[in-house]
């Protein structure tokens, strides 16, 4: 086995309920979009990317980020996010070998009585094309697991 990484682009999708935003003037039923400008003014869970290596939001024209509120207290947010990740890859068959590398993501700060985080479902574009690598498949598991820090 070999520690190598492999690089993602992705859009990382977070929804949580924060129950202190009381918008003005917002029935239950709309939504608000908000710009970049809110993650200095909203609380976001610290969730990151435990096996990464680096990592930024995408920013080719602006940052790719934005927010919205709905219900008045849920809160969604999207970014568009490099990654470099690593992995333990095993090259001992190749050229027929099959690697299984995975995105590990987590709290920083919080324990599972603070923040619970939960897939919901997600899908691989079909236009994903990578002519080197073959995308056997994917899932995803639920770890409910607190770790030292």
């Amino acid at each position: 086995m070999a520690n190598q990484s492999y690089i993602v682009d992705i859009f990382y999708h977070q929804y949580w309920s924060d129950y202190r935003i009381l918008p003005q003037n917002l029935t239950h039923d709309q939504r608000i979009v908000l710009d970049n400008k809110w993650r200095h003014k909203l609380w976001i869970p610290d969730s990151y990317f435990k096996n990464a290596l680096s990592g930024h939001v995408t920013d080719i024209i602006f940052p790719t980020l934005y927010f919205a509120v709905h219900n008045q207290t849920e809160v969604f947010m999207a970014s568009r996010v490099s990654l470099q990740l690593s992995c333990d890859m095993d090259f001992a068959k190749f050229p027929h070998d099959t690697q299984t590398c995975h995105i590990d993501i987590m709290s920083l700060s919080h324990n599972m009585k603070t923040v619970i985080l939960s897939w919901k479902e997600f899908y691989i574009t079909p236009y994903l094309h990578l002519p080197q690598f073959w995308l056997a498949g994917y899932s995803h598991e639920t770890c409910m697991r607190n770790y030292a820090i």
